[in-house]
């Protein structure tokens, strides 16, 4: 089951997709809960981040007005 969210969390990390000025998705970022290190996973996430096990599951952004793909990334 996919939620419509924007940030996901696991017990070490915090995942969410960061806006322009326009609102429009820009980035998928991993931020460490503990360092606040940050790293870019992808610029091709739109929202319904959910992570489960060792992926990261989302809509892809270019894709979104078509079709809805669901794309992951193994952590």
């Amino acid at each position: 089951m996919f939620a419509m969210g924007f940030l996901a969390e696991d017990t070490e990390n915090l995942y969410y997709i960061t806006r322009d000025t326009y609102s429009q998705p820009v980035n998928l970022i991993k931020e460490n809960k503990s360092t606040k290190e940050k790293t870019i996973l992808t610029d091709a996430a739109y929202s319904s981040l959910n992570v489960v096990g060792d992926y990261i599951y989302f809509l892809n952004n270019e894709n979104y007005r078509n079709s809805v793909v669901i794309e992951n990334i193994y952590l």
